[in-house]
């Protein structure tokens, strides 16, 4: 075949299509269930991946949309993409490199790099999916609403495993403001994590330089968030709970989350921001290791409305910094904390602060157990606002 496309229109379900080293244009699944490869899925060799490029052609896409690769016909996890680089496109809203939508593939050995959008998902978009995504790189690209190198929304149960998402943005044009720049997720459903690196992503106006997470669950380990920043909450990652999209229940176990920060001064979480809406949040967070990070509230962790369950165990917090001199390690606001043999070190210019109570608020309580906090009761900050043991 000439082209891709025309091999895959001649395909039946359960087909396998190699592809030899070359540039090729946009593609579409149409709904065959097939095996789509570079000459990597024969003999493994890794320089085929970049070998291999599907690209956007100099013209509008026949196949319809802007999109490099489009799989939106209901195809299962028997439809795979594997071993090519998808890179160079600036003329689509969604899903600029790839397009999934109510399709579940599956993907691996993917390159997918300067893509470029004016809404989300400038690498991948998943909507109303359960594809997996693996040993690949999602880098350079660019989303103006969200999502620079992923958006996920909808109810879509994704998992990411060995995957590299670096130097992604989400930047301000226009009337949007871009949040996660390295992921963007939002609806119900689940995202899976495992040995994932999430680095260098940015966003100039907006939260979540890292991740950003409204409602979909996140089951998170093995990973790493370093140096990600953003304009307002958390350059790391940004968690916010309530109303409809509610989940309680959240896992993020032996990851690091380092050298992430905000460029603006009065905002919190350096590290990670979860904002819950009064409900009682019981997010599982162990292992982790929150350093280096610095925000004007919340150097390291900024806790806010998360009711009285939220809990770290098993972790170390040690040197982040509050710019505005509240919470160098922890910042919490109208709710509870509790800390199981976890050492908060050498933050600035405390360990752990709570906010001041406002009309609407209740005092707080903490309760820490087995734990190291330097200066001992004299780092936590109360303000008359906690009591605790």
């Amino acid at each position: 075949f000439k082209t891709i496309q025309a091999g895959i229109d001649y395909s039946q379900n359960g087909d396998s299509i190699i592809v030899k080293e070359g540039t090729y244009e946009w593609i579409a699944f149409k709904g065959n269930n097939v095996v789509l490869g570079s000459l990597f899925i024969i003999d493994g060799d890794t320089s085929h991946i970049s070998r291999t490029i599907i690209s956007p052609g100099s013209g509008n896409n026949p196949l319809g949309g802007q999109n490099i690769v489009k799989i939106i016909s209901g195809e299962d996890s028997s439809a795979v993409l594997s071993g090519f680089t998808i890179k160079g496109n600036n003329k689509s809203n969604v899903g600029s490199g790839i397009l999934i939508d109510d399709s579940s593939p599956t993907l691996n050995n993917l390159y997918i790099y300067n893509n470029y959008m004016n809404a989300s998902g400038g690498g991948v978009y998943f909507a109303g999916s359960n594809s997996t995504l693996s040993q690949s790189t999602i880098i350079n690209n660019k989303a103006e609403i969200g999502g620079g190198g992923i958006a996920i929304v909808n109810t879509s149960n994704v998992k990411l495993n060995d995957v590299l998402v670096s130097n992604n943005e989400a930047s301000y044009e226009s009337s949007y403001i871009g949040n996660g720049a390295g992921i963007i997720m939002s609806g119900s459903g689940i995202l899976s994590l495992d040995n994932v690196t999430i680095k260098n992503n940015s966003t100039d106006k907006g939260s979540g330089g890292g991740i950003y997470s409204v409602g979909i669950q996140l089951i998170m380990k093995n990973s790493d968030v370093n140096n990600n920043s953003a304009a307002y909450g958390s350059g790391g990652i940004y968690i916010t709970k309530g109303g409809s999209n509610n989940v309680k229940n959240d896992t993020i176990i032996n990851t690091k989350i380092r050298n992430n920060y905000t460029t603006e001064s009065n905002v919190g979480g350096g590290g990670m921001k979860y904002q819950g809406a009064g409900t009682d949040l019981t997010p599982y967070l162990d292992r982790l290791l929150i350093v280096n990070n610095s925000s004007g509230m919340g150097g390291g962790i900024y806790i806010i409305d998360c009711g009285v369950d939220f809990k770290i165990t098993n972790s170390t917090i040690s040197n982040n910094t509050s710019t505005f001199n509240r919470g160098g390690g922890i910042y919490n606001r109208n709710g509870d904390i509790k800390l199981v043999n976890t050492i908060l070190w050498g933050n600035e210019p405390d360990q752990v602060y709570f906010a001041q109570v406002a009309n609407s608020q209740v005092a707080s309580n903490y309760k820490i157990n087995y734990s190291i906090i330097e200066s001992g009761i004299n780092g936590v900050i109360t303000n008359n606002n906690a009591s605790g043991d």
